[in-house]
């Protein structure tokens, strides 16, 4: 955790294989996924240092995604086997204070299904689905398409055009949502507001967006042209 100029490693209890923080909220309640041994990853809920790990009902793994105001944390979790779900499918899910909310996008695929990353205050939450059967013969998506699913639980999808992936991965209270699409083999950032797509591209490199604000700044990371990645943070200029 990065504040006032400081870092703050962080690791959840009985973590083995890393932990990851993909979201902090303004009472500084932090949401991600951990790794026990063997690669299993969970979601987990920090709260000032006592983490609660977010495995929603008959799952067999989750992740954590972004966490608003409210201590509402968003994820995705694969369901088990014995309980029906013979294919494992991908379901997103919205935890707070104990209680699990959980969604698929009408019509995703039966494997591959939803995926959500980003909530806001008011409860609206952005992730990426696959559509049923838009599958390669060896089981990956031929697209992914970006979603918003609205506070009473109703879906609209989106594309950046031109694109084969989009995801979006974060989405502030005015209601501005960020992510990353690959076009024509390479990454792109991009920011949807009222309707239009901005491509957001730091030094010309590939780039990805996590969250953004109420003032719209956004934070993610690039490649540079040697492979490694750097944090960026991007404050909009009027």
């Amino acid at each position: 955790m990065l504040k006032n100029g400081g870092f703050t490693t962080i690791n959840a209890p009985g973590a083995e294989g890393g932990t990851i923080i993909n979201g902090i909220n303004a009472p500084g309640q932090l949401a991600g996924t951990f790794n026990v041994t063997g690669g299993t990853p969970h979601a987990f809920f920090d709260n000032n240092g006592f983490f609660t790990t977010l495995d929603p009902p008959n799952s067999t793994r989750s992740q954590g995604g972004f966490i608003n105001a409210k201590g509402q944390v968003v994820g995705t979790y694969r369901g088990i086997v014995k309980t029906g779900d013979t294919n494992q499918t991908r379901h997103g899910f919205i935890w707070r204070n104990g209680a699990f909310t959980t969604f698929n996008v009408p019509g995703d695929d039966p494997v591959l299904g939803t995926m959500a990353f980003g909530i806001n205050d008011i409860g609206e939450v952005v992730g990426d689905y696959v559509a049923a059967g838009d599958v390669n013969p060896d089981g990956t998506a031929k697209h992914r398409h970006g979603f918003l699913r609205s506070s009473k639980g109703d879906f609209t999808t989106f594309d950046v055009p031109g694109a084969v992936i989009t995801i979006g991965e974060g989405i502030n209270n005015p209601g501005t949502i960020v992510g990353l699409y690959v076009a024509n083999g390479n990454m792109h950032g991009f920011v949807l507001k009222n309707s239009v797509f901005t491509t957001v591209d730091v030094s010309d490199q590939p780039t990805e967006i996590n969250s953004i604000n109420a003032k719209g700044e956004i934070v993610g990371f690039y490649s540079d042209s040697n492979g490694v990645q750097h944090g960026f943070l991007g404050v909009p200029t009027h």
